[in-house]
């Protein structure tokens, strides 16, 4: 399984912001990371688990904010599925506006995901305190 935020805000929050009651983020949490840019070979099939699509499925909104322990049935549940969708679309646990995505790993059909770039956090400077300061957070500095 692959996790991805689909916007830098979501992978920010889904890596840096995992804990609400913290103001700052640790200045090593930023150093010992980079953004990566992926771009699939092909067209991804992405089960969407947000909006009226959890109605279709019957299920609701903490499928991205519960337990882990039904998100993993769920998943296991979709991977499984005949349709063999290459991934969930789901709304992040840590900002609800952004989306994620969890591509699964197929042996007989793993779609390529190209790296297009990869930057170290701290190289996005302005955009990256943009984002913590979006979020009531700033950054430790040692």
């Amino acid at each position: 399984m692959l996790y991805a935020g689909l916007s830098l805000n979501a992978a920010v929050a889904e890596t840096l912001l995992r804990s609400p009651q913290r103001r700052l983020v640790a200045f090593r949490e930023v150093t010992v990371r980079s953004l990566s840019l992926l771009r699939p070979a092909t067209t991804l099939r992405l089960v969407h688990l947000q909006g009226p699509h959890l109605q279709e499925l019957g299920t609701d909104a903490s499928i991205a904010t519960g337990p882990y322990g039904p998100c993993g049935l769920w998943a296991d549940a979709l991977f499984d599925h005949p349709d063999a969708p290459d991934g969930i679309a789901y709304t992040s646990r840590h900002n609800p506006d952004e989306l994620c995505a969890a591509l699964f790993r197929r042996a007989e059909r793993h779609p390529a995901l190209g790296v297009v770039s990869t930057t170290p956090l701290l190289a996005l400077g302005t955009e990256l305190a943009m984002v913590l300061r979006r979020h009531g957070k700033g950054l430790e500095i040692p």
